[in-house]
């Protein structure tokens, strides 16, 4: 008798427990360049798109590029994955489930590329290498 009295505190302990966390979610995935390597210290926002886009979540990614979000609603987020020298990634998301995985989220490398520089000043004669050509400049002798 005391042991089901015990199980059935437990049954509905469990079951408090439950209820109170109102059905929220954990998200996981990783963050990867082309190549297949994990970002380190890529930042994720997520906005929650029923709220006016209201964000709800700000944090970077782990050393291996994988990230872990715990109380999450069910619902319909945006995420916005930014590093730098890669382009930022938007995905819209629809959470349903008590655990979800979204995959891997592969950045592109984000080339800059500059026009002419023009550099002044006054030095004596030395050796520069510029792109496998040697290049002398200052005072001829």
């Amino acid at each position: 008798m005391k042991i089901q009295g015990l199980i059935s505190g437990l049954v509905f302990m469990s079951a408090i427990v439950l209820l109170a966390n109102g059905n929220k979610t954990g998200l996981t995935g990783k963050i990867q360049d082309e190549s297949g390597f994990g970002i380190i210290s890529s930042s994720l926002e997520v906005y929650d798109i029923n709220s006016k886009h209201k964000l709800i979540y700000k944090g970077d990614s782990q050393e291996n590029g994988t990230y872990m979000l715990s109380d999450l609603k069910p619902g319909e987020y945006k995420f916005i994955v930014k590093a730098k020298g890669f382009d930022d990634k938007i995905e819209t998301v629809k959470v349903e489930s008590t655990s979800f995985d979204l995959g891997t989220i592969v950045l592109c490398e984000n080339d800059i590329s500059l026009n002419e520089a023009v550099i002044y000043g006054k030095a004596s004669q030395k050796e520069v290498v510029i792109l496998d050509e040697v290049v002398i400049y200052g005072k001829a002798k």
